[in-house]
């Protein structure tokens, strides 16, 4: 059985350049490794439009 490689992919496996791991240090010290195609997050869908509020009748102060 192969021991992990701290060079490859903790998401899909594949090998990672040196540049690419060094450019993902800061995942790989949390314990992650991503290669370029992981490391770029997926595009947001767009965000849901925010539901009206309901407006709330103001009470005069007393």
């Amino acid at each position: 059985m192969q021991t992990p490689n701290k060079n490859t992919c903790t998401n899909c496996g594949k090998p990672l350049d040196e540049v690419c791991y060094a450019e993902n240090e800061q995942a790989a010290i949390a314990g992650l490794a991503l290669c370029e195609a992981c490391a770029v997050p997926p595009p947001e869908p767009e965000p849901a439009k925010p539901t009206p509020r309901k407006r709330t009748t103001k009470r005069s102060a007393a």
